[in-house]
């Protein structure tokens, strides 16, 4: 089911979106994402981030769909010339066109685009997909429309994050969120060099939203791994976790309809809260 999606065209604002693949339809019972096409999700999406302007600070590959954590800031403007290299590299030719042309121009009007951006991931994914295939697939590979949650406050930035990192402990595909490899936690904790850029991203992304003013960013880090660290520590004591820490078992240990079908999750007095239709509602 499709819902109402909140851009916020003026302010820098983060988004968690899903992409999901169709349920599956006669003939096409192999509709899942093995190794090799999260391998290949990985690759197309973080080529795209690096030509489009939004920046991802943290993600999660599943078997039948994916979440994204996005940041984006249209008001951060890109020089004509930055943009001629980005079209460059998006159509792979071999000079840039003068940055003063109509193509240049019309193509820097998308590279803030959420819809473009996602549009642009699924259709090259799908293209890649579909050779991969021995039989002949029917139907569309992706949902026709995406979801996207706008994420108003540092602790619904903050828990989104990890809610979205620890959704392969959740299924039961990892016991600790660091051992699946198709997780930005992994990348984090890892330190490799796209988990050092994620890592910095959270640390700017929740101090822009009011988070760890008066700490140091390895300080307001470490105030975001211990949470990741008591999920999963209290996971592997007590598999489902009853009654030990009821705020965060509710909104990072079960797969909660919030998280994807609200649009706009934000907090008050230090709980979450958020809209579906026209009114607010507490996280419970």
């Amino acid at each position: 089911m499709s819902h109402k999606r909140l851009i916020d065209n003026e302010n820098e604002s983060f988004y968690h979106v899903i992409i999901k693949i169709c349920d599956r339809t006669d003939r096409c019972s192999d509709y899942a994402l093995a190794h090799a096409h999260k391998k290949k999700l990985h690759q197309l999406f973080f080529w795209l981030e690096s030509i489009y302007s939004l920046d991802c600070l943290g993600y999660c590959l599943m078997s039948t769909h994916a979440h994204f954590i996005l940041r984006r800031r249209p008001k951060l403007k890109l020089s004509q010339k930055e943009i001629a290299k980005r079209h460059q590299s998006y159509y792979g030719l071999k000079w840039a066109l003068d940055a003063r042309s109509r193509e240049v121009i019309h193509f820097g009007k998308r590279l803030n685009d959420l819809s473009h951006f996602i549009g642009d991931l699924e259709k090259r994914f799908t293209h890649w997909y579909n050779k991969q295939f021995k039989i002949t697939r029917r139907g569309s590979l992706w949902n026709p429309r995406y979801k996207s949650v706008l994420l108003e406050s540092e602790l619904a930035l903050e828990r989104c994050l990890q809610y979205v990192e620890l959704n392969p402990v959740r299924a039961g595909m990892v016991i600790r969120p660091e051992d699946y490899h198709y997780c930005s936690w992994f990348e984090i904790m890892k330190g490799t060099k796209l988990g050092h850029l994620l890592k910095q991203r959270i640390i700017d992304s929740l101090r822009s939203l009011g988070g760890g003013i008066n700490q140091t960013p390895q300080k307001l880090f470490e105030g975001y791994e211990k949470v990741m660290e008591l999920m999963t520590v209290g996971l592997e004591m007590n598999p489902k976790l009853k009654g030990i820490y009821p705020e965060l078992e509710i909104e990072l240990l079960h797969s909660h309809h919030f998280w994807s079908d609200a649009y706009v999750i934000g907090s008050e007095s230090g709980c979450l809260n958020y809209q579906q239709g026209k009114r607010r509602r507490l996280v419970s």
